[in-house]
């Protein structure tokens, strides 16, 4: 017996009927009474049997220290309890009565599991009421809006919850250096120079020369054909406008402004940690700026671009064509080839012309010529 006078058994000892004291109880042949079937059983194989007949999902365990026999389901919740049966495995069993286990259910012999039953109050000291946090729990481990808790005992805690703010910062630096790439791509196109050593070339020039030759020289040709182009240059000025806007000071305030480098001229400066701070203290509001309605700052960006590439009828397209639809074939860039091309032919037909009518005044003449030279032979041999 323990201080408590609970029975305490060693474990590996044959496990007998006991009175209150502590004394094994015999028969009325004097043997002791055994509480299992099988004459070797001790409480180690009594839990090891236990064990092994539930398939893991009950756990049975002794304590020598502190004389506990306790039994315990691994799946928890009120719908995970479980009854300990005789042989014909369907009527509860008093069969571990002795070791006064607790938890039991009286009439139905059942060892009923319980739910987690949670209160959460706010820093006001007011109840915070969700049905994510009302229902009852059949796990001591639980998520609740990405935040996993783990119970350990029954009591009260305090505790702190912060937004994990690094994927969006990560996304909006991604967004930034994106935007900026564009922004130096167009910036350097419409500012650079003509290269006017670099004529384009001729169907008769590129017979002399090497197709890495042609390549090289076309590629110098073309630098600065969108030198001051207005759709660019108009472009770039609308997605400043789209980003900023009326927005220009909330976002200076979240750490986003225009790009003070007048080398970087049309990108966007991004300071990290005010960044941070904006979504850690008002993330509702960054979300309203960004994300959400027609009037935040990814919807006009989107308007924006869809202005200028969004289809053949977009701006882009009008002017030189996007790959893949109409607009590759009628285009302003396409009409002046057009035209240039028919200019051409025309020039060509007079050219035609007028060196045909050249050569007819030419034959003519010289038709003129042999007869005056004819004619002045005749005289001289007169």
């Amino acid at each position: 017996m323990d201080a408590e006078g609970n029975p305490v058994y060693d474990m590996t000892k044959p496990i007998y009927k006991k009175d209150a004291n502590g004394n094994i109880i015999n028969d009325t042949s004097g043997n002791p009474i055994q509480v299992v079937d099988e004459p070797a059983d001790t409480v180690a194989t009594l839990i090891s049997k236990i064990n092994e007949a539930s398939g893991g999902k009950i756990k049975a365990s002794y304590s020598e220290m502190t004389g506990e026999f306790t039994i315990e389901g691994i799946d928890t919740g009120a719908k995970n309890g479980f009854t300990i049966v005789g042989t014909d495995k369907t009527t509860a069993s008093n069969a571990l009565d002795f070791f006064n286990l607790s938890g039991k259910d009286a009439t139905t012999g059942k060892f009923e599991g319980t739910d987690l039953d949670i209160k959460v109050y706010g820093s006001d000291g007011n109840p915070i009421t969700s049905k994510a946090i009302d229902d009852s729990k059949s796990s001591n481990s639980f998520t609740i809006d990405g935040v996993t808790y783990n119970i350990h005992g029954t009591g009260t805690s305090e505790m702190t919850s912060k937004t994990d703010t690094q994927p969006v910062i990560d996304n909006m630096k991604a967004f930034v250096e994106d935007y900026n790439k564009l922004m130096d791509k167009m910036y350097d196109l419409v500012t650079e120079k003509k290269n006017k050593e670099y004529s384009p070339l001729t169907e008769a020039q590129k017979k002399d020369m090497s197709e890495e030759e042609i390549e090289r020289w076309e590629k110098k040709s073309k630098e600065g054909l969108l030198r001051n182009d207005s759709e660019m240059r108009k472009f770039m000025d609308d997605m400043q406008g789209a980003i900023f806007g009326d927005k220009i000071q909330i976002l200076s305030e979240m750490g986003i402004t225009s790009h003070q480098d007048y080398n970087k001229k049309g990108q966007i400066a991004l300071d990290e940690e005010k960044f941070r701070k904006a979504l850690e203290t008002n993330s509702d509001k960054v979300y309203e700026v960004f994300a959400k309605d027609s009037s935040s700052v990814m919807e006009n960006m989107k308007s924006t671009v869809k202005k200028y590439t969004g289809g053949s009828s977009s701006i882009f397209a009008q002017k030189a064509g996007i790959e893949k639809t109409a607009s590759v074939a009628k285009n302003f860039y396409s009409e002046q080839l057009k035209r240039q091309a028919e200019t051409i032919k025309l020039l060509q037909r007079k050219m035609d012309n007028k060196e045909d009518s050249l050569y007819k005044k030419f034959a003519a003449l010289e038709s003129s010529m042999n007869k005056l030279n004819s004619q002045m032979n005749h005289f001289a041999q007169m």
